[in-house]
């Protein structure tokens, strides 16, 4: 594996005071467990018919395939 040379794309390493954890904008975990769920309900209601379609062949399949 190659290390990747920060110099050569005129970078260079972060100094002490730089690198010090800033606490701002609020904390962001809590902005994370309220995005998750808005995120998945979101595109759960944008994708509805496809996903309402796709059980339903996937019922229809196993339904067909599996014996009674």
């Amino acid at each position: 594996m190659k290390k990747l040379q920060l110099q050569s794309f005129g970078l260079a390493d972060l100094n002490v005071q730089e690198a010090t954890s800033i606490q701002g904008g609020g904390n962001i975990t809590s902005w994370l467990k309220k995005i998750g769920p808005v995120s998945i309900a979101t595109w759960i209601i944008t994708n509805w018919e496809d996903i309402k379609s796709g059980a339903k062949s996937a019922w229809e399949d196993y339904d067909n395939s599996s014996p009674h």
